[in-house]
């Protein structure tokens, strides 16, 4: 979910590593803040799982469907939600994230607990704990996976079924991180007829509930104010902003309906444009880069600044910020040639789309 800021941001806050950060601490606060128990503990109770079903997706979603009835008060017991929660697990398998699969995986092959080993693990934890899948050790930084549903997931793993959704999905997702890499946004009722059209004939054919659990789990995504999904790439610092673009574009109808060899072909074209401007900016600050930080982190920043129309003024005193000694000459006649050519986005040339 991209989380909107209510005042104006500086360009200095507006980079995909200061996102990035942003995000990771909402992340971590979700995560210390679950429950120790999780809903197949032998210890669970009622008021557990009452506790526990106000903070899975199950009840995020009917609060956003169902706004005027949040007060409204309907208990669950342990019995009705582990029967829902098993009696979905492998649909709902078929559609985890990609990196939510991994960690899974992870925990059910290596006896129903892992080690979160990166802090981007943290995402995914915390997606698997609102499917209430999972419980999180925060003590260990353990994400743990009840016996219960370890063996129903190494069962799952070895599926036909469940192969060969996963192997669908891969073209599936490639194609939409294309998309939103090449114009930024991506109104979601065209990955949606994709899934439709994907998993027909199949157990999780018609699932639009987990069709829509499994794009905004996948993507960073936003709902405008008539309830529209968006999806979004993680380096738009105020979508919000972008989707005025969006609907003032003449674009707009053709990104519903891009042929996938004509998406691909635009995105080798940027890839072509973008290689080489990345390339020598980063053979120019590389070995200044202050120890702390990624030089590869600091030219993605420039790359998705650019696609912003953040002022070359900003730009080159982000990048100074990065370095431990002013930026050459050369650098900053780099970044100013890579501001100048990086396309923007959604205002790539219309015959990209032909």
């Amino acid at each position: 979910m991209v989380t909107l800021i209510a005042r104006p941001l500086a360009w200095e806050e507006k980079t995909l590593t200061v996102l990035r950060t942003r995000q990771l601490e909402i992340c971590q606060k979700d995560l210390l803040s679950f429950p120790a128990r999780s809903l197949f503990d032998p210890e669970a109770t009622d008021a557990d799982a009452e506790v526990l079903y106000d903070l899975s997706w199950d009840a995020l979603e009917s609060r956003r469907l169902n706004p005027m009835r949040r007060g409204e008060t309907r208990l669950h017991t342990l019995e009705e939600l582990r029967e829902r929660v098993s009696g979905q697990f492998s649909r709902e398998m078929a559609l985890l994230s990609p990196e939510e699969h991994t960690l899974l995986a992870r925990a059910a092959i290596f006896g129903g607990e892992t080690m979160l080993t990166d802090s981007g693990e943290m995402y995914p934890a915390r997606g698997l704990v609102r499917r209430l899948f999972c419980r999180f050790d925060q003590e260990k930084g353990r994400l743990i996976l009840p016996q219960m549903l370890r063996v129903r997931a190494l069962m799952t793993l070895t599926e036909d079924s469940h192969r060969q959704a996963q192997e669908a999905l891969e073209p599936f997702n490639d194609s939409v991180d294309n998309t939103l890499y090449l114009w930024g946004v991506l109104q979601a009722d065209a990955p949606l007829s994709r899934l439709r059209e994907l998993f027909r004939g199949t157990p999780i054919e018609g699932d639009d509930t987990l069709y829509l659990r499994y794009l905004t789990a996948t993507w960073a995504h936003i709902r405008t104010a008539s309830g529209q999904l968006f999806l979004v790439h993680p380096g738009v610092a105020e979508p919000e902003r972008l989707l005025e673009q969006y609907d003032r574009s003449p674009l707009r109808n053709a990104l519903m309906s891009i042929p996938e060899e004509s998406l691909q072909e635009a995105s080798i074209a940027v890839d072509e444009l973008e290689t080489p401007l990345y390339d020598q900016l980063l053979g120019l600050i590389g070995e200044d880069t202050r120890p702390e930080l990624d030089p590869e982190d600091t030219v993605e920043d420039m790359i998705l600044l650019a696609k912003q129309d953040a002022p070359e003024e900003a730009m080159a005193r982000i990048l100074n910020a990065t370095l431990i000694r002013p930026a050459s000459e050369d650098a900053l006649r780099a970044l100013s040639r890579l501001r100048e050519l990086v396309p923007r986005w959604l205002s790539l040339s219309a015959s990209l789309l032909q």
